[in-house]
């Protein structure tokens, strides 16, 4: 399965970004099956996607739409119209959600919560607008992340931590971190909304977060393209596909998962 999210994310993204979107969706599905104790992917409904953007990963994981999605960015919501995959549309904050108590029986947040000031309010959110019994699953890279991306680690290597810091600072402004937190803080923080931690699991491994930001430089013109114009430029699809595939493939092999992107599923008690 990992295959098919990364070709079908290798359509509406440039390669380090559907690596990072294909594994998190395959931990998705399996730490879902886990504990719903199912054979299908079946989430239950009604459902929030939690700062859903344009779309891009709801897109290709759910094959049905979504009831609602929420984000603060309205041009990504009008992205997201377009392709159809849910019902509403809200542009709201996620620390403030205009939902009447316990109306959703599962919400989702990929990669969305560390780009949050005061998280902790989103997830007491998410906990206030959840069904008894609800599941809130979430993805969220930590402070993990900087002892795993590949440039970082050549200027520590070269013993060049003027430079490393440098590259740390900018990759998390270009990618909006505001939040990068333990893997146990990220804990404390879900327990004290409420919630019940029923799975939590590492997404990644060190040698696909390696690949990821080596592979950065070539995703630049299609973020710049989505700066500029608000759509992704994707090309060459199906020669990508033969090479990539290869690499992929090894990456999908390696079982050493790290804390650098955890995934949480928590139950509302």
């Amino acid at each position: 399965m990992f295959n098919i999210y990364f070709h079908k994310y290798l359509k509406v993204a440039p390669f380090a970004l559907a690596l990072w979107r294909a594994f998190e969706a395959q931990h998705i599905e399996d730490g879902y099956r886990s504990v719903s104790n199912v054979s299908q992917l079946k989430f239950k409904r009604p459902m929030l996607d939690l700062g859903c953007g344009f779309g891009e990963f709801a897109g290709v994981f759910f094959d049905r739409q979504v009831e609602v999605g929420i984000d603060i960015n309205f041009d990504d919501l009008v992205r997201a119209k377009k392709i159809n995959k849910y019902k509403e549309l809200f542009m709201a904050d996620a620390r403030k959600m205009p939902f009447p108590d316990e109306k959703f029986a599962t919400v989702i947040s990929v990669s969305v919560l560390e780009h949050i000031p005061h998280p902790e309010k989103a997830i007491a959110e998410v906990f206030r607008v959840l069904k008894p019994g609800g599941i809130f699953i979430y993805t969220v890279p930590t402070i993990e992340i900087n002892k795993d991306l590949f440039y970082p680690e050549i200027f520590r290597t070269l013993g060049l931590n003027g430079l490393r810091s440098f590259y740390l600072n900018t990759f998390h402004k270009v990618f909006k971190h505001v939040n990068l937190f333990s893997v146990k803080k990220w804990q404390i923080i879900t327990r004290e909304a409420g919630f019940k931690i029923i799975y939590l699991h590492g997404t990644f491994t060190r040698n696909m977060m390696l690949v990821f930001d080596l592979a950065l430089i070539a995703a630049l013109p299609s973020q710049i393209c989505r700066w500029l114009l608000n759509t992704r430029w994707v090309w060459g699809l199906s020669w990508k596909k033969k090479i990539l595939d290869l690499i992929f493939n090894r990456l999908g092999r390696d079982k050493r998962i790290t804390g650098s992107n955890i995934l949480v599923i928590a139950k509302k008690k």
